[in-house]
């Protein structure tokens, strides 16, 4: 007779959850059910705290080879963001460790669900990227001007060290900006 696959139970409890002890509740009689043992369980509290200590041990003791399978409740609770959640579920199949969620019934070890997983990852990339591209869009029609403010440069000071024999490098090391804008300074005063 085979040994009992050696089960790590994770969830993360939401202030909303109502009933604390039910996920753990039904991850346990899940495991149960397929013959398991439960060789851990770890909870983070205070969804959505992105430290989530309980899940990093996890991920290291998945590392150390101390369980067969890792089963949670949700996923949206394993993982911080899409990425993340892809990124850990890969460190875990990858450790040759199963990964099974019992609310969405996914059993992601097999290389399938791997590269459906990372199709997910690649369009959540391309609609964050593409988000972004329209909200700088509506806020260049705004007239809303994007990206750091310049700062504040004394040309006449740049330009009156330069005059008196410090280098570029030097003038830059005294005002406090890169050698490129003693460079631009210069050249918009129609030198250099």
């Amino acid at each position: 007779m085979a040994a009992a696959a050696r089960v790590a139970l994770y969830n993360c409890l939401s202030p909303l959850d109502s009933d604390l002890d039910r996920p753990l509740s039904e991850l346990r009689t899940f495991a149960d059910r397929h013959g398991w043992r439960i060789a851990a369980e770890f909870v983070d509290r205070g969804y959505p705290d992105p430290r989530r200590p309980q899940r990093a041990y996890l991920l290291e003791d998945v590392l150390e080879g101390k369980f067969d399978l890792v089963a949670v409740w949700r996923l949206e609770r394993f993982g911080r963001s899409l990425d993340d959640l892809v990124s850990s579920i890969d460190r875990i199949v990858r450790s040759r460790v199963g990964f099974f969620c019992v609310q969405e019934n996914l059993d992601c070890a097999g290389p399938v669900a791997q590269h459906f997983m990372m199709s997910f990852v690649q369009a959540e990339r391309h609609f964050l990227a593409e988000r972004a591209h329209a909200g700088f869009e509506a806020a260049r029609a705004r007239g809303a001007k994007l990206g750091r403010p310049r700062k504040q440069i004394d040309a006449a000071m740049v330009r009156a060290d330069y005059d008196r024999g410090f280098s570029l490098r030097e003038c830059a090391r005294l005002h406090g900006i890169s050698h490129s804008t003693v460079i631009r300074v210069l050249h918009d005063q129609g030198e250099k």
